[in-house]
Order: C-alpha cells, then structure tokens, then sequence
C-alpha cells in the first residue's frame, strides 16, 4: 500500500507492548524497524508476529539504514527529548510517550525544536491517552456547552496506596510522581478547562515512611486565565484506605451548577434547581472494564490523520508544552517557596 506510513520505535520496554498490540492491527502504518540498547527487549515483537521487522541498538543506525516518515519514541523520560529533537532534524515526524521531557532545559530546547517542525511541516504528538477516555470527553464536552456555567473553583483528590516505584527511571529523579501520573490530571483538567494557566503555587511532601529518592505527594493550586482557580492534592504512598482513579476524583463549581466526578459512578451534574443529571452513557461500566485507558490506538489515529492532512494533532508538542509549564512551574514554586508565574517557565532562558 503506497499510502502506508513507515514507521520506526526508539525503545522497546515496559509499555512497548501496548504500542506493539496497535501497530500490529493498524493497516496505515508499518513497523519498519526498532532500537534499543537491550536486544532482549525485541522479543515481545513474537507476540505481535513483527518478529521480521529491523532491530538495531540504537536511532542512528535506524536513520542511516532506512526511509521513515514517523518516529516513536517509547523511552524513559529523561531521554524522550534528545530523540525528539534528533527527529525533527532529520526531517521526520514524530511521537512521544510522556512526559514531554523532565526539566526547564529540556523544555526550552523542545520548545525550539517545535517551532522548527512548525517550520518543516512536520508533526508532533504527545501520546496524552486518557483525552479519548469518554468519562473525560464527556465531561469536557459538558463545560464546552457551558453547562455549569462559568467555573471559579475546581477541587481534586488522587490517591494510591502503596505505589511502586520499581521502574530504575523512576527511581532517579525527586520529582517522578508529577512527571509519571500527575501529568494525566494536569493534562485533562487543562483539556476540561480549555483556558491557559497563568501562575501556579505548589508543596511537595516525601512521607516519613517513604521508599522512593523525592516525593510522591502534592498541594498545588492554578490560576487560569478566566479566573478559575484549580487545587490538587494527589498522593501515591497512602499505606492504607480508597484510592481513586487515574483521573481523579474531583469537583467543579459554576454559576450555573455544580459538576462531580468520582470513580466507580459517572460523572454528575447538579443544577441549581437541585436537579442531579448523569453525564454520557455507561461511563462507569466502561471504566471498570479496564484499568488503564486504551487510548494508544486513539492517539496512532489521530497521529496518521494529521500526517495525511497537515493539521495539528490534538496534542501535539505545542499543546503539551502548556501541560508541562503547570509542571515545571509546581517545581520551581516548591523550591523558591513562592507563585510562579507560568511566563517564567516559557520566557526564562539557559
């Protein structure tokens, strides 16, 4: 099929299989070759019959042995911008799981490096899966329709008891709980909200009986453009009691009404005739179906439809930045015991 995008993988671990499982049935694309340093990595590709696809150690000699129109890359965070970049000279589009990157120099040279793929026509795409989740769609199509009116406070709550930080990447950096989880609740509620952050104050708490280098737990507040204020508090190193769910437990308040969401009920709104309205359609049943969003096959999708038309995907590396301000803006505050403004985080320079 000539209309066939070819593409290559950089990194075959732990998530690779979610990807591998979506190429293998995706007849739009082809997996041309792969890269990792461990070659015993490459054999999760016999359970998707890609056994026959190219393996090497590393991106380079993808590049010098082979065409490709698209790269993914599948790595552990610290590296997602050296390959990112590295595409993007080269021409070619490219995919990358989260988180975009992990510090503020990172940041800045992907941000340049996005405006010259604008420049290239080439496309990007931050792998934000839990957008296509349809508790989420629903909630956002919901506050597009302006159907609690105008919000002023938004509050969530995320737990989880006991999480492992088993993965050697997550054990290495202070700050892997943002990076790692959090990032899908900054993600969406910057999606729900559909409005730009402005300042940002956080606390990050490591528990006295914590096992991992940095902190798992976190107080943060955001301050968006129209005047709604968001606070989070999300922990991963509960010892016991209920946890919620990847998104979040959380409510929002409007001038029209009130809108809740929880984890094994669907998501409510409450007007302020004291009418209570279930939102979609067996959301909660979906949920429960699966405890991680499939939403890999959503984003390849969505990726091979902006390739083919030029259009910008939905999260593409210039939306994702916004995502990654209220991040490294969280930091910067919990270091310097201070609000920082989210044009501190574009405008610093290194």
């Amino acid at each position: 099929m000539s209309n066939t995008i070819k593409i290559a993988m950089c990194g075959c671990g732990h998530i690779a299989p979610r990807w591998l499982e979506v190429f293998s049935k995706n007849s739009d694309i082809e997996l041309i070759a792969i890269a990792d340093p461990n070659p015993d990595e490459f054999k999760k590709l016999n359970d998707f019959d890609l056994q026959n696809v190219k393996k090497y150690s590393n991106l380079d000699a993808v590049f010098a042995n082979h065409k490709i129109d698209a790269v993914f890359i599948l790595t552990p965070p610290q590296y997602h911008s050296r390959y990112i970049i590295e595409a993007i000279e080269h021409g070619i589009h490219v995919l990358t799981e989260k988180p975009l990157c992990v510090d503020l120099n990172q940041f800045l040279h992907i941000k340049k490096a996005a405006e010259l793929a604008r420049e290239k026509k080439i496309i990007t795409a931050v792998n934000q899966q839990y957008r296509w989740n349809p508790r989420i769609l629903s909630i956002h199509d919901s506050i597009t329709q302006n159907r609690i009116g105008d919000i002023f406070l938004v509050n969530s709550i995320f737990n989880q008891n006991n999480y492992h930080f088993k993965r050697w990447w997550r054990k290495q950096h202070s700050y892997i709980s943002i990076f790692n989880w959090y990032i899908h609740i900054i993600d969406s509620m910057r999606y729900y909200l559909s409005q730009k952050p402005i300042s940002v104050s956080a606390r990050f708490i490591r528990p006295p009986h914590s096992k991992i280098l940095g902190y798992s737990s976190l107080l943060m507040d955001v301050n968006f453009e129209s005047g709604t204020v968001w606070h989070l508090t999300a922990n991963q190193e509960s010892i016991a009691g209920p946890t919620t769910s990847g998104h979040s437990r959380f409510t929002m308040y409007g001038s029209e009404g009130t809108l809740v969401n929880t984890k094994n009920d669907p998501p409510y709104i409450y007007t302020k005739d004291g009418e209570k309205m279930e939102l979609g359609e067996n959301i909660a049943d979906i949920d429960n179906e699966s405890t991680y969003p499939p939403g890999w096959a959503d984003t390849v999708e969505k990726f091979v439809h902006s390739i083919r038309t030029g259009q910008e995907h939905p999260t593409s590396i210039f939306d994702n930045l916004w995502t990654m301000s209220i991040l490294l803006a969280a930091i910067k505050s919990h270091e310097n015991n201070r609000e920082v403004k989210i044009s501190e985080i574009f405008g610093e320079k290194k």
